[in-house]
This record gives structure tokens, C-alpha cells and sequence, in this order.
């Protein structure tokens, strides 16, 4: 029996072409919503209490503004890159799987059928996706920790919750 986590790892992993469009849509869409601000200064009333206004000038900041456009485009970026990466190493490895297994997989996560995996195919696809986690880690700098990397849960609640509380950091 699979862990509902490990669904929903593997679910994302089969929906990352729709989310690398809605990060592009959403990069796009910050974009043009910048340029469609008024850049001038403007007044605003603002509540100082509940019966009582201010009128206050604000300004267009151009070195601040500009500098936290830039900022959030190379964020999204990033993440668009990113997922590009596990997009393409994902594809890799479903290239190698022998046909019957990938169109089982594609029934299962991108159709929504209900099929039978064999806990091995399953495993092996676990695996995949955790060496792509790690190998991206690795190529933004950060070193995993491999006693988080995994986390096995058991019949024991209070041994879940112990287990849990350290994966979190908690």
C-alpha cells in the first residue's frame, strides 16, 4: 500500500508541465501588472481611527520598485528552472521503463483510473523521484541531510509523531 504523500510526490511529478504554464502565466501576468501601475505620485486617504482620515502622498519608488520586480522575476525563474530539470530527468527515466509499465502510470496519474502497480514499479519510481530531489539539492548548493531524507512511519502513533517532530525540525 502506497503512503497518500508518495501519491501526491508522484501526481506532481506527473503534472509538472502544468505547472512550469502556470508559473510562466503567473511570471507574465506580474509583469505586465507592474507596468500597468501608475508611476506617478498620488494621494491616498488612509483610516487613522475609526472617524478620523489622513490624506498622504505617496510616491513611485523607481530603485525600490524595479529592484522587487526584478527580484520576484528571477525568483519565478528559479522556479521554472527547476522544475524544467525534474520535468526533464522524470522523462528520462519514464523513457527507459518498458512500455506496458509507463502506460499503466499514465492511466493511473495523468487519466485518474484505477489500475494495478506492482509495489516494484512503484519503488523504483519512489527512488527516481528522490534521486531527483537530491541531484537538484545538489545543484542549488544545498547538501540534504540523509537522516531527513527519508521517514518511515509505523503503527506506533507516538513513534510517528516523535519521527515526524524530527523530520520537521520541530
Amino acid at each position: 500500500m502506497l503512503d497518500p504523500f508518495d501519491e501526491i510526490v508522484i501526481q506532481n511529478y506527473f503534472a509538472l508541465s502544468n505547472r512550469i504554464a502556470v508559473l510562466m502565466r503567473y511570471k507574465e501576468q506580474y509583469h505586465r501588472e507592474f507596468y500597468m501601475q501608475t508611476m506617478s505620485s498620488h494621494i491616498d486617504f488612509i483610516r487613522i481611527s475609526e472617524t478620523k482620515y489622513e490624506m498622504i502622498t505617496r510616491g513611485f519608488r523607481p530603485d525600490k520598485e524595479v529592484e522587487k520586480l526584478y527580484t520576484c522575476l528571477e525568483m519565478i525563474d528559479r522556479r521554472i528552472e527547476r522544475n524544467r530539470f525534474r520535468k526533464q530527468s522524470f522523462e528520462d527515466y519514464l523513457a527507459d521503463l518498458p512500455m506496458e509499465d509507463l502506460e499503466r502510470l499514465e492511466s493511473k496519474y495523468i487519466d485518474g483510473n484505477e489500475v494495478e502497480i506492482s509495489n516494484e514499479l512503484l519503488a523504483s519510481l519512489l527512488e527516481e523521484i528522490d534521486e531527483i530531489e537530491t541531484a537538484l539539492c545538489f545543484r542549488t548548493g544545498v547538501e540534504p541531510d540523509p537522516e531527513k531524507i527519508a521517514v518511515d512511519l509505523n503503527e506506533d502513533v507516538e513513534e510517528n509523531l516523535e519521527r515526524l517532530c524530527d523530520f520537521f525540525a520541530i
